[in-house]
Formats: C-alpha cells, sequence, structure tokens
C-alpha cells in the first residue's frame, strides 16, 4: 500500500513539473489547443474551465482550431448550446487569441522555462521535481469509515470530499438549464457555490467553525479545501480515543448540518440562524460520540452541551434526529410513548443509559406505533375469519339437509368447497386484467385499488355471503313445511346446487380480504418486522375458528332455554340456521362499519 500511494504522489508531481513545459508555436499541428502550454501562464483548459468541460474533442491541435489563415475559423465543437456565461468566456478567448499567428513553414518547439538556455538539462528538471514533490493527500478513510455515525451520513461525507455533491458548480457542468440562476450561495448570499465555499469559505459556516475551534481552545484558518480539512489531524478534543472520537463526530455533525440547511432554503424556503444551527451541531456530535465504543459508559459526551437545557435541546430536536435515519419515522400520534426514549434527570444523573428497561431506542418507539395503528386494522379480520370458517362447518351442515343428488351422481356437501376454489381461480384474473384497470382510471392508483379499499369490499362481500346462506335456508325450510317434513331428520328436496352462490361470494371475499391484508401488513409494518406482521394475517384465521366456536357455543347456549329446540338442533328442520346465517350477517356489517371508520383515521406509513 506504501509503495503505490508514493508512485500516485510521484507521478502527480511528475505531472505537474511538466505543466511548466512551454511551447512556441509554428504551424500548430503538434501542439494541443487546450491542454499544452503555449499561451499565457496556464494551459487554455484551465484559463476557460467552463469551455474546456463541454467541449468534444480535448486533444484538438491548434491548426485543427483556427485554421491556416486569418480570419480565424474557430473550428469548436461543443457537446451542447453554451450559456450566457460560457458564451461570454468565448468571446474573452476569442479576443485573447486574436494576437496569434501561424507559421505553416515552421514546426511547432518545446521551451524548457526552467534552464536559462531553454533547453531541457537533468539537474534543472532534477531540482523542479524535488521542489514540487510532496506527500500523497488521500481520502482520510479511517476519519470517516471508522466514525460511529449512519452509514447514510458516511456516505454522504465522502461525496463531499471527492465533491460530488450537487452544488451549482456540478450542476453548470452536467445541466445548466436546471442551476440556481444567479450563480449564489444560499447561506450568504455572495459568491459561486462549491463544496469548498460551503463548508469552508461562506461567511455563516466560517462562525461555525470558530465556535468549534473555541469549545477546543483552538485558533482556526480555513484550509484551502474540505478534504485538507479532513486530512488535517486536530487535536481537538485530545489525542485519546475519546478525544478522537469526539472530534470525528463533530465535524462530520458540522457538515451533515450545514449541508441540510443549504437544501431547507432551497427547496423549503426555510432559514435558521446560527444559534440554531450551532444547537443541531452539538446536538448531532454528542449523540454520535455518544454511540461510539470509546466513550461507552462515560457522561463526558454531555459536556458538550454547555449553555444548553438538555430537556429544551431533546424537545427541540427529537424529530429532526428522526430525519437522518433511514426507516424511522415520527407521526404525531401517541406522542406519549415518546417520552421512554427521552432520558430522565434520574438516569442523566447516574449515567444508566444502557438499561433496555428503563430507556427505549427511537426505532423501538416508533415500530410500536406502527404496531398499535395496524391493531385495529387486524382485528376486524377475525369477524371474517369466523364467516370463513362457516365454510367447513354450517355450510357442510346445511348441505347434508338438501339434495344431493344430480343426475345419477350423488354430491358430498363438503366436496362443494371446490366452488370456493374455483371462485377464487376466476377472480384472481378478473381482479387483475379488468377490475384493476378500471379502477385506475378513477383512483389514479397503479394498483387501482388500495390496501384498505380491497380489504373492504372483502368485507361487503362476507355479508353478501352470509346473506346468501340465509336465504336458501329460508327456502329450505319452507319447502319442509310444505312437505311436512319437520319433524323427520332428512333432506329436503331442495338442490344442494343451490349452494353454489355462497360458495362463490366466500370465495370472492377470500380474495379480496386475504390478499389485501398480506399486502397491507408487509406494505405498512416496520422494517425488521415485516415477517412478523406477515404472519399476523395468518393469526386471524386461528382466532376467526375460535370466535366461530364462541358464537356457536352462546347461540346453542341462549336459544336453547327452558327446554327450547333452539337454532341449532340436530335435526335442522325443527330448528333456525337461517336466523344464525342472519346473527353472522350483522356481526360482518358492524364489523364492516368499524373497519370503515378505522380505515378512515388510519395514517399509512409514507416509506415502505
Amino acid at each position: 500500500m506504501v509503495t503505490s500511494l508514493s508512485l500516485e504522489g510521484y507521478f502527480s508531481s511528475l505531472s505537474r513539473v511538466f505543466l511548466v513545459t512551454r511551447f512556441v508555436v509554428g504551424n500548430g499541428e503538434r501542439i494541443r489547443f487546450w491542454e499544452d502550454l503555449w499561451w499565457g501562464d496556464q494551459p487554455l483548459g484551465s484559463q476557460y474551465p467552463s469551455l474546456f468541460r463541454v467541449v468534444l474533442d480535448k486533444n484538438i491541435p491548434i491548426s485543427s482550431v483556427l485554421g491556416p489563415t486569418r480570419p480565424f475559423s474557430w473550428n469548436l465543437n461543443f457537446r451542447r448550446n453554451l450559456s450566457d456565461s460560457e458564451i461570454e468566456d468565448l468571446e474573452g478567448l476569442m479576443r485573447s487569441l486574436d494576437g496569434v499567428h501561424l507559421s505553416p513553414s515552421v514546426p511547432d518547439a518545446r521551451s524548457w522555462p526552467l534552464s536559462s538556455s531553454g533547453l531541457f538539462s537533468v539537474k534543472s528538471f532534477f531540482l523542479a521535481l524535488s521542489q514540487f514533490f510532496g506527500p500523497p493527500q488521500v481520502f482520510p478513510s479511517k476519519f470517516v469509515w471508522n466514525s460511529q455515525i449512519p452509514f447514510k451520513v458516511q456516505s454522504f461525507i465522502w461525496l463531499v470530499a471527492h465533491k460530488k455533491v450537487n452544488t451549482n458548480d456540478m450542476l453548470q457542468v452536467r445541466r445548466p438549464y436546471k442551476a440556481l440562476s444567479p450563480d449564489i450561495c444560499i447561506l450568504c448570499m455572495k459568491h459561486g457555490e462549491s463544496a469548498d465555499h460551503i463548508f469552508l469559505h461562506c461567511s455563516l459556516t466560517i462562525g461555525l467553525w470558530h465556535r468549534l475551534f473555541q469549545l477546543a481552545k483552538m485558533d482556526w484558518v480555513p484550509p484551502r479545501s474540505i478534504l485538507d480539512m479532513m486530512y488535517i489531524k486536530f487535536n481537538g478534543f485530545g489525542s485519546s480515543k475519546r478525544g478522537i472520537a469526539l472530534w470525528q463526530a463533530a465535524n462530520i455533525a458540522f457538515i451533515r448540518i450545514v449541508w441540510r440547511e443549504r437544501n431547507a432554503r432551497i427547496f423549503e424556503d426555510k432559514a435558521r440562524n446560527s444559534e440554531a444551527l450551532w444547537d443541531s451541531i452539538v446536538y448531532l456530535a454528542s449523540l454520535w460520540a455518544y454511540c461510539s465504543k470509546a466513550l461507552e459508559g462515560l457522561n463526558i459526551v454531555w459536556r458538550l452541551l454547555v449553555h444548553v437545557e438538555l430537556a429544551w435541546l431533546l424537545d427541540l430536536h427529537f424529530y429532526e434526529f428522526l430525519f437522518l435515519f433511514p426507516g424511522l419515522e415520527n407521526y404525531k400520534q401517541m406522542m406519549c410513548l415518546d417520552k421512554a426514549a427521552v432520558i430522565s434527570d434520574a438516569e442523566f444523573k447516574s449515567g444508566d443509559f444502557f438499561n433496555p428497561w428503563n430507556l427505549c431506542t427511537v426505532t423501538q418507539v416508533e415500530e410500536l406505533k406502527i404496531l398499535i395503528r395496524m391493531f385495529p386494522i387486524w382485528a376486524t379480520g377475525i369477524v371474517f375469519s369466523a364467516v370463513y370458517a362457516q365454510m367447513s362447518t354450517m355450510f357442510v351442515e346445511q348441505g347434508m339437509v338438501m339434495d344431493t343428488t344430480v343426475g345419477s351422481f350423488t354430491i358430498p356437501p363438503a366436496s362443494l368447497s371446490t366452488f370456493d376454489v374455483i371462485s377464487v381461480i376466476f377472480w384472481v384474473p378478473v381482479y387483475d386484467r379488468i377490475l384493476v384497470p378500471i379502477a385506475r382510471k378513477f383512483t389514479g392508483k397503479e394498483r387501482g385499488f388500495s390496501e384498505l379499499q380491497r380489504m373492504g369490499i372483502g368485507l361487503f362481500l362476507s355479508v353478501l355471503c352470509m346473506s346468501a346462506a340465509a336465504l336458501v335456508e329460508i327456502k329450505r325450510l319452507q319447502l319442509a313445511t310444505a312437505l311436512d317434513l319437520v319433524d323427520e331428520d332428512v333432506a329436503v328436496p331442495l338442490s344442494i346446487l343451490w349452494q353454489i352462490p355462497q360458495y362463490f361470494l366466500l370465495g370472492a371475499a377470500e380474495v379480496f380480504t386475504f390478499i389485501g391484508q398480506l399486502e397491507f401488513f408487509y406494505d405498512q409494518s416496520p422494517d425488521a418486522m415485516r415477517s412478523l406482521c406477515s404472519a399476523l394475517s395468518l393469526l386471524t384465521t386461528s382466532l376467526g375458528n375460535y370466535l366461530s366456536a364462541f358464537i356457536l357455543t352462546v347461540v346453542t347456549t341462549l336459544t336453547t332455554k327452558d327446554g327450547k329446540t333452539g337454532w341449532i338442533p340436530d335435526n335442522l328442520n325443527k330448528g333456525h340456521l337461517d336466523y344464525y346465517f342472519w346473527l353472522l350477517a350483522g356481526l360482518s356489517f358492524l364489523n364492516l362499519l368499524v373497519y370503515m371508520i378505522c380505515a378512515k383515521i388510519y395514517k399509512r406509513k409514507k416509506g415502505s
């Protein structure tokens, strides 16, 4: 690694030495127009960087640009139309080269200005090389990647060090029509916006840097670039591991807060003064340093909170902290739970910040809020599962006292659940190919229906399913009374195929409700709990079966008092199974109303 860095520094210095080599223009066929030093103290590419960035051929010779005779042809090909400022630079370039004269018969020549004779010598080259050679400057990886801060912020600091952030000077290069106009720094309303200016040379950031260095009892002189700022090893809070961790966190928090302030002023038209920015820097630096292993179990990190009321600071910046971590979002609901993540006075005095029974993380609080908000939606699925359980219980009992013969075939009552499967197979493609495109035209949503709307449709179909079963039972009992079969435990001559509609409706309700539940729990659950929350839909199935058994027990107990036959006797011809189906239809309708209220007040999770 040392060898490679030395070679890199050597070749970098070597290229800088050769930059002083001047060219004497003859016919201009061997001298590069933009990159060779032939006019002025710098190559034209360095004198006019805005034009050099957008030119197509950066190695084009002088003769190809100017042409052999005057007036010059100016064959400059750019990869896009020039902006107003670039047109002004082009006019300045053309005026500057007005005194150039090409000699078609004279070849181009080199001149070595480091020697008095103008000729190259090893001695002059060695002296120049020793003057320019210096230690290679590499990215301070330990300063960034070894710090205990979120990876998202570490990646951002890497972009800042390499000047890859979307400052105005970078936008001018790539897409000038999208750059800010005029080209000024939004923080100080002066100068051009660049990474070095925003984070080092802006009047607002200079004041904040001085304040940070004064806290470390040091004088600050702005370095040349932000990379130099990271590369220089300041012993701001000492050379110990604790001091280094605290200094790293302070510097990185500084850059992060300044960039957020810049974006807030541009895109949200919101501005904070230097005091508010300083409070944010102190808070984030304290928080990140506190999370580092070097300060584990110590209260020294909170010394940065001098002159700031701790409770006021936590209350002010609690929601700001959530913005920095992906997957977290604070909801202005159940805010009483936020207290679980705030350090109490007793914990602050004792320094016990690691007991999970006393202090929760912000992530744990927000995930609990999500689960609590999802609970009412989940609970409404239990009643639907109780209705779905009738397919294997009361529907079969009803089919056993109906005519099961179709021609020469005898149909087992339990086999009619096949129509539930057929209904699912039918409704899935109908939903995807027909209903979703139609709904998309009205709702404007890619899926046509939201998960909540899809579940609501399924709950409504469950009401229709129970109503259809009740109507079939009413018809069966009327036929049993007409044929005087009430006292006989025999099948009524009503075809079992009349049960198909209720099975078909139940299959449609299953498509809408169960699939909607899976999508809802997966999309709205916390990222770290998606597998667990997806299993909640299976839990509703089991609880629905228990609820179905409970309702059946209660109905049987209440309707058989005082020696009454009851709704569901052994001989269904003497009972009122239709009342039971109407009861489930009524419960399903009430469940639908409760669901509509819960879905109306539910606040969706924005980021998935």
